[in-house]
C-alpha cells in the first residue's frame, strides 16, 4: 500500500522526469542546430548547454497551475485539466478534499483551516500569520504561475490567497463556476458588530470584502471592486459545471463494489420536516435492496445528526470525501436522493435511472422546494423522476431492468 507521502512523492518524481526529459530533447535541436563542428569546441559546447542554471532557467518558463479548492465542484474543474494533461496542484483548507486528493494521486498543499471572528481578536493574527507563512513554505509563485478560483462567498483564505499572488507577480483567474452568493444591498441591516468584523479585516488582512447572502445569514464575499484593486482574471471555462461533471463520471471513476441502488443524502435538510423523511425512509425500506449509501461530506463519520443519515446508518457506505459523481459506474439501477446536484449528472447516463424523493416529503418553505425542483428539471433536461407515492417508487424501483 502507497501511503500519501509516497504518492505525492511519486508524483513529483514523474513531473521532475518529464520536465529532464523535454529539456533533453531542447537540447538534440541545439545541438542539431548549433553545436561546432571544431572536436575541441564539442565538449565546451556540452557542458555550456548541459550546465544545471540552463535547466532551471528552463523549468521556470513551465507555467505552474493552481487551483483553490474549497469545495467539491471546484475540484471537477481540477479534473478536468488533468484529463487534459495539465500539471496541476491543488490548495485546500478541506480535509475531505485533502484526502480525495491523496487518492488520486493529485499533488496538494493542505492550509489547517483558522476562523476570523470578532468573538476571538487573537483569530486576525493567527490567520494572518497561519497564511503568510504556509505560503512562504510552500509555494514559490513564478510570473504567469497561474491560480484558478471559483469561490465568490465565504472562502477568506482563497481571497488572501488571491491577493498575494498577484502582488508577487502571478497570475489569477475567476470564475464564479457554481453560485453567485446575492449581495446584500442594504449592509445597515447587518450587525454593527459584524461591520467593524469587515473593517478589521480590511485594515489587518487588506482585503476589501462584502456581504453576500446565504439563507438570509450575511457572509463575506467579493465583488467587482476586489477582482479589479488585486488584477484578477475572470475567465469563461471550456465546459460547464454540468459537462465537468459528466466528464469525470466516465473518465476518473474509482472501482468500488457494485450495488443495484445509491441513496444520496443530502447536508442541508432544514427546510424539511424530519418526521416526513423518518416515514418516507421506512415505507421505501422493504424495496431497497442492495444498497448503498453515499453520505455527503460535510457530514462527518459517526455523527450522524439528521432523520435521513440516522435511517440509513445500517447500510453499507462508500467513502464520504469521494464525490457521487466519480462512483456511478459502481452502479447497476437507481440512483435516489431527496435533493442533490448529483441527479443532474446520474440522470445523463444511460444505464441508471435516477429518481428524486423531493414529492414525497413535506416542506416548511414550498418556495424553496420549487425552485429545487425547478433546477434539478432544467439542468437534468427533465430526465428526473418525482414519484408523487410511495407506490409510485415501489413500481420504479422494481420494473427497471
Amino acid at each position: 500500500m502507497i501511503n500519501s507521502h509516497d504518492r505525492l512523492g511519486f508524483n513529483t518524481s514523474v513531473h521532475l522526469l518529464i520536465l529532464i526529459n523535454k529539456y533533453l530533447l531542447q537540447l538534440i535541436v541545439i545541438l542539431r542546430r548549433d553545436c561546432p563542428k571544431s572536436p575541441q569546441m564539442v565538449g565546451k559546447f556540452l557542458w555550456k548547454s548541459l550546465n544545471i542554471n540552463n535547466f532551471i532557467i528552463y523549468c521556470r518558463l513551465i507555467i505552474m497551475i493552481y487551483i483553490s479548492c474549497q469545495a467539491y465542484n471546484t475540484f471537477f474543474f481540477a479534473l478536468s485539466l488533468l484529463n487534459k494533461e495539465e500539471k496541476i496542484t491543488v490548495i485546500t483548507e478541506n480535509n475531505m478534499l485533502r484526502e480525495l486528493c491523496q487518492e488520486k494521486e493529485i499533488p496538494c498543499f493542505f492550509c489547517k483551516y483558522v476562523r476570523v471572528s470578532w468573538k476571538n481578536p487573537l483569530s486576525f493574527i493567527n490567520f494572518k500569520l497561519r497564511s503568510d507563512l504556509f505560503i512562504r513554505k510552500n509555494i514559490k509563485i513564478s510570473k504567469n504561475d497561474t491560480l484558478y478560483f471559483f469561490d465568490n462567498g465565504i472562502a477568506i483564505f482563497t481571497f488572501y490567497l488571491a491577493m498575494k499572488w498577484t502582488k508577487k507577480g502571478g497570475i489569477v483567474k475567476y470564475n464564479a463556476i457554481d453560485y453567485t452568493y446575492p449581495i446584500v444591498n442594504d449592509e445597515l441591516n447587518i450587525a454593527r458588530i459584524k461591520r467593524l468584523e469587515k473593517n478589521v479585516i480590511r485594515l489587518f488582512l487588506g482585503l476589501d470584502l462584502i456581504f453576500r447572502n446565504t439563507a438570509q445569514i450575511p457572509i463575506y464575499g467579493i465583488d467587482n471592486y476586489f477582482l479589479e484593486k488585486n488584477k484578477v482574471i475572470k475567465f469563461n471555462p471550456e465546459m460547464s459545471l454540468s459537462e465537468m461533471r459528466i466528464e469525470c463520471s466516465k473518465k476518473n471513476f474509482i472501482r468500488m463494489n457494485r450495488y443495484d441502488n445509491l441513496i444520496i443524502t443530502g447536508a442541508d435538510l432544514g427546510s424539511i420536516d424530519q418526521l416526513s423523511i423518518e416515514r418516507i425512509i421506512t415505507e421505501i425500506y422493504p424495496y431497497l435492496l442492495d444498497c448503498v449509501v453515499k453520505f455527503h461530506p460535510k457530514v462527518k463519520k459517526n455523527t450522524k445528526n439528521n432523520a435521513e443519515e440516522i435511517c440509513f446508518i445500517s447500510f453499507d457506505s462508500y467513502p464520504e470525501y469521494i464525490p457521487v459523481e466519480i462512483l456511478l459506474k459502481n452502479i447497476n439501477k437507481n440512483v435516489i436522493a431527496i435533493m442533490s446536484s448529483s441527479l443532474i449528472t446520474s440522470s445523463y447516463l444511460s444505464n441508471i435511472q435516477t429518481i428524486s424523493l423531493l414529492e414525497l416529503v413535506e416542506w416548511y418553505n414550498i418556495e424553496r422546494k420549487e425552485s429545487i425542483k425547478s433546477f434539478l428539471v432544467r439542468e437534468s433536461k427533465n430526465k428526473i423522476l418525482f414519484p408523487s407515492s410511495v407506490n409510485e417508487l415501489k413500481m420504479l424501483i422494481e420494473d427497471f431492468d
